[in-house]
């Protein structure tokens, strides 16, 4: 009894029926007062309130694949991924043997990783942003299909720069790149694309997706803005025809 009324102890006083805010109150004072500042700082960053797990820490319910050069997650720890596990049925060595020897080598790249730089190459330069299709990062393969398929005189190669820089997904703590030297990358973008269609869709906007026009005038101010944007908007608009439930509703 004396623990639980220890523990009542801490809590805040009752919020009076005329208290103002949550978030500008006592409450969140409170909260902040509680915190812990040395919580697993090695996995969380209360700058940008991201928390990544890390399977060295101790507490950690995962662990690396025993495949001492494979950095697939699994659980639980000291055994194989699946390709590993695949890959060690037909492989003649004994299992401490195997997972010492083998380098995994996929032809996808895991979710969330980070591709083979590209592979364009001009006057001894290599460009060094990752990989999106043919080998080629996403500007240089734009450049390629564009002159392939407008059949531009001339190589295309012949205009194309390798890039030497990689700017960074402008999304808190992101380490991949952003795709085309600027805006989101892979991974982030996709998840906006989602969360973008499954908005529109629950507030049940009324959009007109015609062959030629398309209306967002019932979409939030920040989307409309944002739609503005040719080569954006254009997106939006092509992946909303193929969402049920995106379309004009009646």
């Amino acid at each position: 009894m004396s623990s639980i009324s220890s523990a009542l102890s801490r809590l805040p006083a009752p919020r009076a029926e005329n208290a103002g805010d949550l978030d500008g109150g006592g409450w969140a004072a409170w909260l902040r007062g509680h915190l812990d500042p040395a919580w697993r700082t090695s996995e969380w960053r209360q700058d940008c309130w991201l928390f990544t797990g890390s399977v060295h820490e101790p507490r950690s319910s995962v662990a690396l694949c025993r495949t001492e050069a494979c950095d697939t997650v699994v659980s639980p720890a000291n055994i194989f991924c699946p390709f590993c596990k695949e890959e060690q049925k037909r492989s003649p060595l004994p299992d401490a043997e195997f997972a010492r020897a083998f380098v995994p080598v996929r032809n996808r790249v895991a979710f969330g990783g980070v591709p083979e730089p590209c592979s364009f190459t001009k006057d001894g330069q290599r460009c060094v942003r990752p990989r999106h299709c043919k080998e080629l990062c996403a500007t240089h393969y734009t450049q390629w299909k564009t002159h392939s398929t407008r059949k531009t005189a001339g190589r295309w190669e012949d205009t194309a720069v390798p890039y030497a820089d990689t700017p960074a997904c402008p999304a808190p703590a992101c380490p991949l790149p952003g795709l085309y030297g600027r805006g989101l990358c892979r991974h982030h973008a996709q998840r906006w694309m989602a969360f973008l269609i499954r908005s529109l869709s629950s507030l049940r906007v009324r959009i007109s997706c015609l062959a030629s026009s398309s209306s967002v005038r019932s979409v939030a101010v920040v989307l409309r803005v944002r739609a503005g944007e040719g080569w954006w908007g254009a997106g939006v608009v092509a992946r909303l025809r193929c969402a049920r439930g995106c379309l004009q509703r009646r």
